[in-house]
């Protein structure tokens, strides 16, 4: 690969996932009507998500784990969803400012997650659409 474009890859994947994120955590506080969450806090959620997955991945490559897709998916989605909630409980994102706490936290991870994991269905359902 041309140094050029790892560096590029490197960059969109540490900016635009992040914004992307942001987004969703944004909107999905607007639907569960959640007040306080910054666009700050997205992107750095965006930023922990991103980490969280190298981590994940490195630990699967180095124990040489060859899990099956759907058990990988379903890894994958247990901690999302831990390190959404784990990330959000304290923060003070109510009219009151009192924390959020869990139940709240994995509400809005939770649909965070599950308007991400519907936008990339419809891409590449939109991708298969116009490759073959």
């Amino acid at each position: 690969m041309n140094p050029a474009m790892a560096i590029v890859s490197v960059v969109l994947m540490f900016t635009l996932i992040p914004i992307i994120y942001a987004a969703y955590i944004k909107l999905s506080a607007k639907l569960l009507h959640i007040n306080g969450i910054s666009w700050g806090q997205g992107f750095t959620f965006g930023i922990i998500m991103i980490l969280g997955n190298a981590i994940l991945r490195a630990i699967f490559k180095g124990l040489a784990l060859a899990l099956p897709v759907a058990l990988g998916i379903a890894v994958t989605l247990i901690v999302h969803l831990t390190l959404g909630t784990l990330y959000f409980r304290n923060k003070k994102c109510n009219s009151e400012m009192l924390p959020l706490g869990w139940q709240n936290a994995i509400k809005l991870s939770g649909l965070a997650l599950a308007m991400l994991a519907l936008t990339f269905g419809v891409v590449v359902g939109i991708l298969k659409i116009f490759i073959h």
